[in-house]
């Protein structure tokens, strides 16, 4: 919602809000934490969870970059 990007620092309030990272996932490994906004896979803006499922799986094998945001500011991590 809007009232929650505000919150977050997602202005236009699309993404998807990490709620829950399991210990020793390869989330974890990449440092992402409950809070964090996905906002963009590969490149692309994530809107709801089957853009981030979409995205993930057009990657063949490898990392998978997905931008975040944390704390109101925007950044690229590899999963």
């Amino acid at each position: 919602t809007k009232q929650l990007g505000d919150y977050f620092g997602v202005a236009d309030g699309k993404g998807i809000l990490i709620t829950n990272v399991g210990e020793n996932s390869p989330a974890a490994k990449a440092g992402l934490k409950a809070g964090d906004v996905i906002v963009e896979v590969e490149g692309k803006a994530v809107a709801n969870a089957g853009d981030l499922l979409r995205g993930i799986h057009e990657k063949k094998e490898g990392e998978v970059s997905l931008t975040i945001v944390r704390n109101r500011n925007r950044q690229t991590v590899k999963v």
